[in-house]
């Protein structure tokens, strides 16, 4: 993981994870580099009414 994260940003990439669910999860994906994510630990689902 660590090789595509530093191959992206060696690109001009941003790095974005997907379904993270636990906190454990994130501050690991934090060390290695990842700019954003997204999952449960980040926020719960909801309704497309709730955004509007």
């Amino acid at each position: 993981v660590k090789s595509m994260v530093d191959m992206a940003h060696y690109m001009n990439r941003e790095v974005i994870a997907a379904q993270v669910e636990s906190r454990d999860v994130l501050d690991t994906l934090r060390q290695l580099g990842v700019d954003y994510a997204q999952g449960f630990v980040v926020e719960k689902p909801c309704a497309l009414d709730s955004l509007i």
